[in-house]
C-alpha cells in the first residue's frame, strides 16, 4: 500500500513538472496558397440525351481563368517534407461556353444549344492528409469534393425557343492527386487532377422539349498552379488556425492512442515530447499550451 501511495505522488510530481515545462514553438508549416497568374483550366463537358424524339451524344470543351486559395499543413516542420494535409480548398473558374449541334444535315447544324457554365466552383468539404515522395508527389485518398454552379441552356437553329437554368451540385469523393515542391521558402501546388464527374437531370429540372438529359464533366488542370509562402504553426494546432481551442482538443483527443502507438499525420503536432507517440504526458502539455 505505501509503494502504491509513493509512485501515485511520483506520478503527479513528474505531470506537475511536465506541464510546466517550455512547450516547442511549431513542428509544421502552414502555406497559404493563392493562384498564379495565368491560372487556366480546359473542361470537356459530354452531352447525352433525347430532344423532340432526337437522340443526340455530343462533346464539346472550353476553357477559363481559375481563382482560387488553399490552406496546407507540412509536416515536418522544414523542407525536405514528408506528409501534407491539405486543410481547405476553393477553386472557381470563369465562365464556361461549350456549343453543340443536336442535328444536323450534312455540315449545316439544323438544331443545337449553346451552355453557358457560371459559378463553377469546387470546395473541399474536410481536411485530407498525404504521404509526400522526394518528388513532391502527394495523393489524398476520398477527397470530398463538392462542385457547384449553374448552366443555362439555349436553343439554337429548330430549337431556339430552348431557354433553361440547369443546377450543378455533384459532392464526390474520388481520389485527388497533386504535385507539391518548395523553394525559397515558397510552397507551389500544381499537377491538379480533379475527377471525371456526371450528373443525370431529374426529369423535373429536364429543359422543355428534352426527355432525357445527362452530362459527363472532365476538367484539365495542367494549366493551374497555386503558390505562397510557409510559415511555422503552434504545436498542439490541429486544425492550423493560429490558436489553440476546442476544435484542437477534439482532435487531440482522436489522436490519444497511448504510449508507443504508431501515429499518423497531423497527430504528430500533439506529440509534445516528440517521443513517437500520443499519451497523457503529451496531455498535460497540450493543456499548458492552451492556456
Amino acid at each position: 500500500m505505501p509503494d502504491i501511495g509513493r509512485r501515485a505522488a511520483q506520478t503527479l510530481v513528474i505531470l506537475t513538472v511536465f506541464a510546466a515545462v517550455v512547450v516547442p514553438a511549431a513542428a509544421q508549416s502552414t502555406a497559404l496558397l493563392d493562384e498564379d497568374a495565368g491560372s487556366t483550366i480546359s473542361a470537356t463537358a459530354t452531352v447525352v440525351g433525347t430532344a423532340e424524339g432526337i437522340n443526340f451524344n455530343e462533346t464539346d470543351t472550353a476553357s477559363a481563368a481559375v481563382t482560387g486559395d488553399m490552406t496546407l499543413s507540412l509536416f515536418p516542420l522544414d523542407p525536405p517534407f514528408d506528409g501534407v494535409t491539405l486543410q481547405a480548398m476553393n477553386v472557381s473558374a470563369a465562365n464556361l461556353n461549350f456549343e453543340y449541334c443536336l442535328a444536323g444535315f450534312g455540315s449545316v447544324c439544323l438544331a443545337g444549344a449553346d451552355v453557358v457554365v457560371t459559378g463553377l466552383d469546387i470546395t473541399l468539404l474536410s481536411p485530407t492528409s498525404s504521404d509526400l515522395s522526394v518528388a513532391g508527389d502527394a495523393e489524398f485518398q476520398a477527397a470530398h469534393l463538392h462542385i457547384t454552379g449553374t448552366a443555362t441552356v439555349t436553343g439554337t437553329g429548330l430549337v431556339a425557343d430552348l431557354n433553361e437554368t440547369l443546377p450543378i451540385d455533384i459532392t464526390t469523393n474520388a481520389t485527388q492527386s497533386a504535385v507539391i515542391t518548395t523553394a525559397g521558402g515558397v510552397v507551389t501546388f500544381t499537377g491538379l487532377v480533379f475527377p471525371e464527374v456526371s450528373q443525370v437531370i431529374p426529369p423535373e429540372d429536364l429543359p422543355s422539349g428534352v426527355s432525357a438529359l445527362a452530362i459527363d464533366l472532365s476538367v484539365n488542370a495542367a494549366n493551374v498552379s497555386f503558390s505562397g509562402p510557409h510559415q511555422p504553426a503552434l504545436l498542439g494546432d490541429l486544425d492550423a488556425d493560429a490558436d489553440i481551442d476546442a476544435a484542437d482538443h477534439a482532435g487531440f483527443v482522436e489522436c490519444l492512442a497511448g504510449p508507443g502507438a504508431p501515429i499518423d499525420i497531423p497527430c504528430p503536432l500533439v506529440d509534445f515530447d516528440f517521443d513517437g507517440d500520443v499519451d497523457l504526458m503529451d496531455y498535460a502539455a497540450f493543456v499548458r499550451a492552451g492556456d
